[in-house]
């Protein structure tokens, strides 16, 4: 996300120069992205951490489940966030 975040603020700076609106415009496009990846990487984090067996064979069986779905919607919505 980093080097797609530096690109988009270069591309942006050489459009508008810089400025207080065009830092605060590229914020205001950036949030969104960072939010959804941010609460992804939470989401993974927090299933990671579970340690008691019951939980851990939950979730093993919903990835086992429903994983290449999870991966797909993530990378369906990156894709919709780029768009936009």
């Amino acid at each position: 996300m980093a080097v797609e975040d530096a690109v988009v603020l270069a591309e942006m700076l050489a459009d508008h120069g810089i400025s207080d609106a065009t830092l605060r415009a590229f914020g205001e496009r950036r949030y969104p992205m960072c939010r959804f990846v941010q609460d992804a990487s939470r989401q993974v984090g927090e299933a990671g951490a579970v340690e008691d067996a019951a939980s851990c064979a939950l979730r093993n069986a919903a990835m086992r489940e429903g994983a290449q779905r999870q991966v797909d919607a993530f990378y369906g919505r990156l894709d919709a966030l780029r768009a936009a």
